[in-house]
C-alpha cells in the first residue's frame, strides 16, 4: 500500500514538472510570437552545423571517462538538432544544412583537400541563399593553445547591421547560460559563410573544445540542451525586433 501511495505522488509530481514545463514553453510562444510578428508569414531559420564527413573541426579531449577525443562536428550536429527541435515547436520552419555526419562536397564531385572544404562552403551559401531565411546561424567550437580559455562568442559579418543586431542578441543571450562569460560579439569580413550570404548570418561560436571543463560541458546532453534553448530564445528575439 505504501509503495502504492508512493509511486501515486511520484507520478502526480512528474507530471506537474511536465505541465509547467510545457505551459512555459508555450506561454514563451505566445509572447514572443504575438504583436509585431502576429499576421506575418511563417519566420524561416537556416541552422548550419560546422563541418561534418571528412571535416572534423577542431578536436578536444574529454578528461573524465576514456579520455575519448571530441570532434567538433559531432557537438555541432548534437546541438544544431535540438536547436532545431525547438525552433520547430516555436512555429519556426526550419532548414538544416546537413542532418547526417556529412559533408555537402559531396553533391560538387570535388577532390580531397582545399577544394573539397571550398566546395562544401559553396553548397552551403548556394542553399542559404535559395532559401533566403530570416537568419542563419552556424554552429561551431572554437579553440586555443592555451586551455583556459572558454566562454561562447557570437560573429557577424562587419557590413551587416542585421547580422550585428542579430549576434548582440544572441551573445547576451547565450550569457545567460555561461554566467562568466563576459565577450563581446566580434565583427569580422573574412569568413567565407558571412561574406558570400545574402541574408543576415551568424556563426555562434558556443565554447571552447580546448578547455577540459568547458569539453565536458560542451558534450553533455543536458548542457547541450540549455544552450540550444538559449540560442532558441536570442533568435526569436532578433526575428520579433526585426
Amino acid at each position: 500500500m505504501k509503495r502504492f501511495i508512493l509511486l501515486k505522488w511520484t507520478l502526480y509530481f512528474l507530471a506537474l514538472v511536465l505541465l509547467y514545463r510545457l505551459g512555459g514553453l508555450v506561454a514563451f510562444y505566445v509572447e514572443t510570437f504575438s504583436g509585431e510578428t502576429a499576421g506575418k508569414d511563417v519566420c524561416v531559420v537556416v541552422v548550419d552545423p560546422g563541418h561534418g564527413g571528412p571535416d572534423p573541426g577542431k578536436v578536444g579531449t574529454r578528461t573524465m571517462g576514456d579520455d575519448t577525443e571530441v570532434l567538433e562536428k559531432d557537438v555541432n550536429l548534437q546541438i544544431a538538432r535540438k536547436l532545431k527541435t525547438f525552433l520547430e515547436q516555436g512555429g519556426i520552419q526550419v532548414h538544416m544544412t546537413r542532418e547526417e555526419d556529412v559533408d555537402l562536397s559531396s553533391q560538387g564531385g570535388a577532390s580531397a583537400g582545399s577544394r573539397k572544404k571550398a566546395s562544401d562552403m559553396s553548397a552551403r551559401v548556394a542553399m542559404i541563399n535559395a532559401l533566403k531565411p530570416d537568419l542563419t546561424v552556424s554552429i561551431h567550437q572554437n579553440s586555443f593553445p592555451q586551455q583556459n580559455i572558454s566562454g561562447g562568442q557570437i560573429f557577424y559579418h562587419r557590413g551587416s547591421e542585421a547580422g550585428k543586431a542579430a549576434a548582440a542578441i544572441l551573445q547576451k543571450a547565450i550569457g545567460e547560460l555561461q554566467t562568466e562569460n563576459h565577450r563581446q560579439p566580434k565583427a569580422n569580413d573574412d569568413y567565407y559563410l558571412l561574406v558570400h550570404t545574402d541574408t543576415p548570418t551568424v556563426i555562434a561560436e558556443c565554447g571552447f573544445l580546448t578547455n577540459p571543463e568547458e569539453c565536458e560541458l560542451l558534450c553533455d546532453e543536458e548542457y547541450q540542451e540549455q544552450l540550444a534553448w538559449k540560442l532558441y530564445m536570442g533568435i526569436v528575439r532578433y526575428l520579433r525586433k526585426r
